[in-house]
């Protein structure tokens, strides 16, 4: 049996600044630098939330060129003006094509994605916007030995539930 576990919790920002403020504000310490998606046109900061669990602070990536199309997380809906926020989950799989068969929600297409060392396949709404206002998650399956957590200093704070 192919079991789901989760892997990161994706917050949407206008920018990396008032993102990392946000998660500043709310947990004490600013997320570090992760990198850019270049197919997906955003960039992101990461926090270590445990061994294979992490923090992502997710925002257009105002150098790169607009996605021929919608970009994940529903970050096209963000403006300026919007307040950071908690947009969805993100749950790893070891097997993602059996986790998208398995799921009475139309996940998407399973799309490949790599940044900088990182490799993975995810599961994307066709219109980039959040299944279920966020609450059913993407599915992600690392391409990778590493995990992204795993390069992460530790700054004290662990997922317990969510």
């Amino acid at each position: 049996m192919n079991y789901c576990h989760i892997d990161h919790l994706a917050i949407t920002a206008p920018t990396l600044d008032i993102g990392a403020a946000y998660v500043y504000e709310a947990l004490g310490v600013y997320p570090q630098e992760g990198g850019k998606h270049q197919k997906m046109g955003t960039h992101n900061l990461l926090l270590c939330l445990g061994k294979a669990v992490y923090l992502e602070v997710i925002a257009k990536d105002p150098n790169a060129p607009i996605p021929s199309r919608p970009r994940w997380f529903a970050l096209d809906r963000v403006t300026s003006t919007s307040k950071p926020a908690l947009a969805t989950w993100v749950a790893r799989t070891q097997d993602i094509f059996s986790s998208v068969n398995a799921c009475s929600e139309d996940m998407g297409s399973v799309e490949s994605m790599e940044r900088g060392n990182f490799s993975w396949l995810i599961t994307i709404p066709q219109n980039g916007e959040l299944k279920q206002g966020g609450v059913v998650p993407a599915l992600i399956q690392w391409q990778t030995s590493n995990h992204p957590a795993e390069g992460l200093p530790d700054k004290g704070l662990t997922l317990i539930e969510l």
